[in-house]
């Protein structure tokens, strides 16, 4: 090859740029687009088990601390609550308020519409490739 490939500041582009996508989308909603990614998770997965703070840090790989700081917010906002769990006093699940609960809708579709816009012009074979590229860089990573 002729040209090195910096997949690292692709992929950090890329990032970035959906990033500041999703803050634009959600800004008139009174939450960041992480925060909505956020919700968008806990609203989906706690339809099949509970959620805690330790699945939020797995699923978006982010730290204890700045899973601290975005359930705090979402908490304060009046989107969340955390409440103990019968079998271990230490465990707090997450759960959507009425307010998380009503504008979930309009969440799952703006996601929807942000991945359809990333994904325009892009074939079906491609977008699995893209996807097992990705999985496999992330266990590189891992």
């Amino acid at each position: 090859m002729g040209k090195e490939i910096d997949i690292g500041r692709q992929v950090s582009g890329i990032s970035n740029k959906i990033r500041h996508r999703f803050d634009a989308m959600f800004a008139g909603r009174g939450i960041t687009g992480t925060q909505a990614s956020i919700l968008h998770f806990i609203n989906m997965e706690g339809k099949k088990r509970d959620v805690f703070p330790r699945d939020i840090e797995a699923e978006f790989y982010i730290r204890r601390s700045s899973v601290t700081s975005v359930l705090d917010g979402l908490e304060e906002r009046g989107f969340i609550r955390r409440e103990n769990v019968a079998a271990d006093g230490r465990l707090k699940k997450l759960v959507l308020t009425d307010k998380a609960r009503k504008m979930s809708k309009q969440v799952a579709s703006l996601i929807s519409k942000i991945d359809s816009t990333m994904l325009n012009g892009i074939s079906k074979e491609d977008i699995i490739s893209l996807d097992r590229l990705l999985t496999r860089i992330g266990d590189n990573l891992s």
